[in-house]
């Protein structure tokens, strides 16, 4: 009579090797190889592995506020629009869209299309970590330049886009009659954010 060896019967045989002595490595190989159309078919549904990931859609829009350490306006006109673009280089080396950046001499603004495949902690110690080496790279202030602990972040709606936009661009019209504080507290309280004003964003005087 012959037996039918179905993959079933080679894995009892490979569990039975295990078992038994130290050989199970060469069984398993040897049955995986001979059976791996089989296997590979009816156990992995690779297909459907990458249609799931190929149908992840997402719509998630963050505006990001961080200031320089102890907010020392170190940012100078003279290379503020370089650095703008070296971070738009790295939000989107790392799979998101950059929207909108503007700021201040001692604080920024970022509004992200976040791609999930990385999360904002991430994205910011990038930015964060890579941008304070390429300022001092470059030579743009005499010391050391260090980003301040920490962000606010804020999401947004696809439709608040544009408004979130314009805000961002006129940064520099809002600072003529607020301060740095002044905005990031607002953010906070319209945003329903617990916080200790012990870690809020303060001068190097203060």
């Amino acid at each position: 009579m012959i037996i039918q060896l179905t993959p079933q019967i080679y894995f009892l045989i490979i569990f039975k090797y295990i078992l038994v002595n130290n050989t199970f490595l060469i069984v398993l190989s040897l049955s995986l190889y001979k059976y791996k159309n089989v296997i590979w078919k009816k156990y992995f549904n690779w297909n459907k592995i990458f249609t799931i990931m190929a149908n992840t859609y997402t719509q998630v829009y963050i505006h990001v506020v961080f200031t320089v350490k102890n907010r020392i306006s170190l940012i100078r006109s003279e290379w503020r629009e370089e650095l703008f673009k070296y971070l738009t280089g790295i939000v989107q080396n790392q799979g998101h869209k950059l929207i909108a950046i503007n700021g201040m001499p001692d604080h920024l603004h970022l509004f992200v299309g976040m791609n999930p495949n990385q999360s904002l902690s991430e994205l910011m110690q990038d930015v964060k970590g890579d941008s304070s080496k390429w300022i001092h790279q470059k030579g743009f202030i005499n010391g050391k330049f260090e980003w301040q602990a920490g962000y606010g972040a804020f999401s947004y709606s696809i439709s608040q886009i544009d408004q979130v936009v314009k805000y961002i661009n006129n940064q520099e019209q809002h600072h003529k009659t607020r301060s740095f504080i002044e905005e990031y507290l607002d953010f906070l309280k319209k945003f329903k954010v617990p916080y200790n004003e012990r870690y809020i964003f303060k001068p190097i005087e203060e």
